[in-house]
């Protein structure tokens, strides 16, 4: 598969997966506060990765375009630096968890909207960490 196709592909599963991740947290606001908490957390990253999705597809487009687009140096160096950002941001994933989960930790027991931001915090990264490792994995098998 040419990285511009796969690159298509990557956006349109982060849109599905993030139309959803906002449909949820919208219905999980209206419960207790952990389940506002960790349903703001699921709003909130779903339209900041949405947006993400928007921009780097955009950006993907107008470098599928260009004149030496589709040179094999080209389609290599695209693909490279695809799975470094990649794996770049699943190890920044591992970070939100972290802190997400210390944020959590840190909550007195009756905070239950910190813990749910908390806990939001460590499934949102959780679930882009594995979005992040499956697709760099792709990309090393050859997409």
């Amino acid at each position: 598969m040419v990285i511009w196709d796969f690159q298509e592909q990557l956006t349109r599963r982060l849109l599905f997966i993030n139309i959803g991740n906002i449909l949820s947290g919208v219905l999980m606001m209206t419960g207790k506060p952990f389940w506002r908490g960790l349903g703001m957390q699921a709003a909130g990253w779903g339209l900041v990765n949405i947006v993400i999705g928007v921009v780097g597809s955009r950006a993907a487009k107008r470098r599928s375009t260009a004149p030496d687009a589709n040179e094999a140096a080209t389609l290599e160096r695209e693909t490279r630096g695809l799975r470094r950002l990649l794996l770049i941001n699943a190890g920044l994933d591992i970070l939100y968890m972290l802190g997400g989960w210390l944020f959590a930790r840190g909550a007195r027991p009756d905070d239950g909207l910190r813990r749910g931001n908390g806990w939001g915090i460590v499934v949102q990264g959780g679930l882009l960490f594995v979005f992040d490792l499956v697709h760099a994995r792709m990309l090393r098998a050859g997409s």
